[in-house]
């Protein structure tokens, strides 16, 4: 399961790197996109912060840096006006859409051939490094 795991970040961080520029996207701001392609509503920031397990501070940074690049849209929360909704611009919807199809064509890939890309795997590698130095 362990290495299933890195495996799926791995195609993950792939997609993403084939689907933007280069540095375009971190991994935590796609996983913004991914927490707010699953709402309607969007969320507030402090739900947005619990559902990343960020600060409710650097999740507010996080929220600027994609709003100024079209990314998502802030609104005032119409049942309580201290409150501020984010939500997934068209741009950051069809972006999340790209990677998503990214990486399930990777996958595909995967299962296809029976074991990952040279890339992917390399990646798998430095991603099982990485973890072995952080613990």
């Amino acid at each position: 399961l362990e290495s299933l795991a890195f495996g799926l970040v791995a195609i993950t961080s792939r997609a993403i790197e084939g689907s933007t520029s280069r540095g375009e996207l971190t991994f935590l701001q796609w996983r913004v996109l991914v927490v707010l392609g699953t709402t309607e509503d969007g969320l507030r920031v402090s739900a947005l912060a619990s559902r990343i397990a960020a600060s409710r501070p650097s999740t507010s940074r996080l929220v600027r840096r994609l709003e100024r690049r079209g990314l998502v849209t802030t609104a005032v929360d119409p049942l309580d006006r201290r409150a501020v909704r984010i939500s997934l611009s068209t741009g950051g919807r069809a972006l999340r859409e790209l990677v998503v199809g990214r990486r399930r064509s990777l996958i595909e890939e995967t299962i296809a051939t029976g074991r990952p890309s040279a890339d992917a795997a390399r990646r798998l590698a430095e991603v099982a490094d990485a973890f072995e130095r952080w613990t």
